[in-house]
């Protein structure tokens, strides 16, 4: 610090002491009890527990917070007591785990879109009702949807003056794009263009939404045709794209787990946002990793279902390590799996390469000294505990996140939607390993080994570095979380936030793109050409008629 800027903040304290340890400050007179909503379709805890841990902040400032919810997800509600949970009725009949299963576990993105399509809508009409209800009998005076709430978001438009936020994991709206990034649904799978070919380029920006429409356009037809039915004109136009394009999208994640570039004003991350508690280790686990000193820990999230072939893959890389003691043990959670399906999932043996069997049927009822295969577990605990050297992860933003903050090393094994494009992310970034269901045991083997040795320390190198991004930007994620919630309370102008949209929609194409300005430079440039141009052609054209010209006699 300058000794101009010691002097002046003396200068500041002595006159705070003169005046009896009293000094005036800016306070904040905006701020009077509003009511504020929060609602999600589904997509389990990354899509709910971060936005309610920020609008804890939010209702330790005097707001009134509600989530409401279907009754499989309003029990995220119940860690925060300052927040009211509202249900807006039963789970929906139709749900994700209808088509991602261990017989399609690396669904096509063309049919996964497809598929949620039909889930996120099944229930459209029964949820406007509820929403509509909630707005009659409570004074709302702002709505949070998730981005995959669409009733939510079609109720709160509907009522014409009401704020709207829209919350999600990833930036994948268009005004957080650019022209080398690929975040809208179709293009997933890898994070840029940089390391694509012109042909995968030309098929993500034209092929690709062509077939989409081919697929979803008379389920289009059908759910406008439903929306208008119950009071909400649609036309088949009408993308969330567009619709969201004067909306606040607040979204958990952070440069490093997003490609950089320019976002646009109404495009703010505020993540990682990750809860303040979590589940303790259990003693039996605890002894478990006090027992070990490498341990591999294994965890797909809520909605993997790994096929057989993914568990073989992994589970022989595995023993692999463990038998050649890069591991000397590892914990692997099935969380997603129903229980009996678990038996059927794994194999009965695993051989190693060194020909040693190993039986999977004394991992799954915890009799292998090294090995548990076990339905749930305290995933941070055991991040937080110094045996764990390394996670492999499906690749979901709140497990990345949580690995990174505990200086885990990654090895990501993508399913589906975003997962594909983290893991290529990270890879480059040599944050994380990539092991791919499409590459043979041999390379995924491999994969694994190379980031559990770390010969060189370069996976640990950049684990460490991105824990301190992690744990820098977490820390006031919340709280930045619930400025912007308060921006948009008090800040907007009816439904809008004028001083947040770009100024070019106000002006015309040539103008904002300074067109016309170029215009004028081509002509100021141009014009002395064209004069010199003329000039000498005039000039060549009178030579050659004085050379042609007869001589008279």
């Amino acid at each position: 610090m300058k000794i101009s800027a010691w002097v002046s903040l003396a200068a500041v304290s002595l006159s705070c002491m003169a005046h009896h340890g009293h000094c005036d400050t800016f306070e904040q007179t905006f701020r009077e009890p509003k009511t504020v909503l929060f609602s999600v379709a589904g997509g389990g805890s990354s899509h709910v527990n971060w936005v309610l841990t920020v609008l804890e902040q939010v209702a330790a400032r005097g707001h009134r917070v509600i989530y409401a919810a279907k009754d499989d997800h309003t029990r995220y509600g119940r860690a925060y007591p300052s927040i009211e949970t509202a249900s807006i009725g039963p789970a929906s009949l139709l749900n994700s785990k209808d088509f991602l299963s261990e017989e399609n576990s690396h669904p096509k993105m063309l049919d996964m879109v497809a598929a949620t399509f039909d889930v996120l809508h099944s229930d459209y009409e029964r949820e406007l009702a509820a929403y509509k209800e909630l707005f009659a009998t409570h004074n709302i005076d702002m709505v949070i949807c998730d981005h995959f709430a669409v009733a939510c978001m079609d109720a709160t438009r509907d009522a014409k003056t009401t704020p709207l936020v829209v919350t999600a994991t990833n930036a994948m709206f268009p005004d957080a794009g650019a022209p080398y990034i690929n975040n809208d649904i179709l293009s997933l799978g890898d994070p840029t263009t940089q390391y694509q070919g012109i042909w995968k380029r030309f098929e993500n920006k034209f092929m690709r939404p062509f077939q989409l429409l081919m697929k979803v356009g008379p389920k289009l037809n059908k759910l406008a045709a439903r929306k208008t039915a119950a009071g909400i004109p649609t036309s088949i136009l009408d993308t969330p794209d567009v619709l969201l394009a004067d909306n606040l999208k607040i979204i958990n994640s952070v440069f490093g787990l997003e490609a950089a570039r320019p976002l646009g004003p109404l495009v703010e991350m505020v993540g990682p946002v990750l809860p303040k508690h979590y589940e303790p280790l259990s003693g039996d686990l605890k002894y478990f990793l006090e027992a070990h000193s490498r341990v591999a820990y294994v965890s797909f999230g809520q909605h993997v279902i790994p096929s057989r072939e993914d568990i073989e893959l992994i589970l022989t890389a595995l023993v692999e390590n463990l038998d050649e003691g890069t591991i000397d043990g590892f914990i692997w959670a099935t969380s997603a799996a129903a229980p009996k399906k678990v038996d059927r999932m794994f194999p009965a043996t695993v051989t190693a390469a060194s020909n040693r069997v190993y039986d999977i049927k004394h991992m799954l009822q915890g009799d292998h000294p090294d090995c548990r295969i076990i339905r749930w577990a305290p995933q941070v605990g055991i991040l937080r505990h110094n045996a764990t050297i390394t996670f492999i992860s499906h690749g979901g933003a709140s497990s990345v996140a949580e690995a990174l903050h505990t200086g885990v090393r990654l090895v990501i094994y993508p399913f589906f939607s975003d997962q594909p494009t983290t893991a290529r992310l990270l890879s480059r970034a040599e944050v994380a390993g990539f092991m791919s269901h499409e590459e043979s045991q041999e390379q995924g083997t491999e994969v694994l080994r190379r980031v559990l040795k770390d010969e060189q320390g370069i996976f640990q190198k950049n684990t460490d570095r991105y824990q301190a991004l992690i744990q820098i930007y977490s820390k006031t994620g919340a709280i930045r979380g619930a400025d912007l919630i308060e921006e948009v309370l008090f800040v907007s102008d009816g439904a809008n936030l004028p001083h947040r949209q770009v100024v070019s929609r106000h002006m015309s194409f040539v103008k904002a793109n300074n067109i016309d300005l170029y215009a004028i430079l081509f002509a100021l440039v141009s014009l002395p050409v064209v004069t010199l141009a003329v000039i000498i052609k005039h000039f060549c054209v009178s030579e050659k008629a004085v050379i042609k010209k007869p001589k008279t006699a």
